[in-house]
């Protein structure tokens, strides 16, 4: 009685082969989900960033409508906000920087105005370069330009 040789033996051939298949699965599925998990978080930071920026667009609305343009522009500003799931904080930012610029409003027929003096016709608040500062760690780095 002869025994057929082991390559030939299809049944003994192929085991092993469903193992590496699984392996490499999970090792994509393992891929994706790091993937996926970067970029979650990302999306998270994007959305802290964004949210903390509403809140701080929308005091300076309400300090242009109550304090004016002018202190804005020459005063430093302190804006306070809870953060989701954190603590009250007060942000500093110094004082704006502002454009003026002269500003003629014309129909195109009878009616045309020209402004008294210079409007603002830009607003730029700035973080500090600071990595302490409160400000650029809940606003992140960079500006906050409002512009018309």
């Amino acid at each position: 009685m002869t025994k057929p040789a082991r390559c030939t033996d299809p049944r003994r051939a192929q085991r092993g082969d469903a193992l590496l298949e699984a392996l490499v699965g999970i090792l994509l599925l393992a891929l994706l989900g790091l993937g996926l998990s970067y970029a979650a978080a990302r999306m998270l930071a994007a959305q802290r960033y964004a949210a903390a920026h509403g809140i701080v667009v929308a005091q300076m609305r309400n300090a242009l409508e109550t304090q004016g343009i002018a202190h804005l522009c020459s005063n430093p500003h302190t804006f306070s906000f809870t953060p989701v799931g954190g603590s009250a904080v007060s942000v500093e930012l110094p004082a704006a920087h502002c454009e003026k610029h002269d500003v003629a409003i014309s129909t195109g027929g009878a009616l045309s105005v020209t402004l008294p003096q210079a409007a603002v016709t830009r607003m730029v608040f700035s973080t500090q370069d600071t990595d302490t500062d409160s400000a650029r760690e809940l606003l992140g780095p960079g500006s906050i330009v409002l512009s018309q």
